[in-house]
């Protein structure tokens, strides 16, 4: 069974375990991604002599409170991407309706899954320094494992 196993930042061994746990707290379990266009999208740019966007890396938050993964509004629209559908979110600040979009979604790890047509919500998130939420959606047939004490995160797929 691939397993995907990260640290959180290493923290100076005299340090205290309460600075990796802020650390921790502070950044949450956050993977390097790579959203494009699927591979239907590239045809429809390429057929008619657009130029294909280029893929955005950055960071994606494993976010389990969120039921399904989604991208910031600025990554659909530099990668030009169409709206598939909508879907309603609920969150602590109340009910909205969202655009959906097909992306191709990436993990940097090379024992992580891609995902060639997948498809995303949009949120705002980039002033958070990610460009997408990974919801719940996508362990699915995974392990997860948070673990505080050692201040990692583990994926098995």
């Amino acid at each position: 069974m691939p397993i995907h196993r990260q640290t959180f930042h290493p923290v100076p061994e005299k340090a205290k375990l309460d600075a990796k746990i802020a650390e921790m707290l502070a950044v949450g379990p956050r993977l390097e991604i790579e959203i494009g266009v699927p591979e239907i999208l590239h045809q429809f740019f390429a057929s008619r002599g657009e130029p294909v966007p280029a893929p955005i890396v950055g960071q994606g938050l494993l976010d389990t409170g969120a039921s399904h993964t989604s991208i910031d509004v600025a990554v659909a629209a530099q990668l030009r991407l169409p709206v598939v559908d909508q879907q309603q979110n609920l969150t602590a600040g109340g009910e909205f309706t969202v655009n959906r979009y097909p992306i191709r979604l990436a993990f940097l790890s090379p024992v992580l899954p891609s995902f060639p047509l997948f498809v995303a919500a949009t949120c705002e998130i980039a002033n958070q320094g990610l460009i997408a939420l990974i919801g719940r959606n996508f362990p699915v047939g995974r392990v997860l494992v948070y673990d505080g004490y050692l201040c990692q995160f583990t994926i098995a797929t």
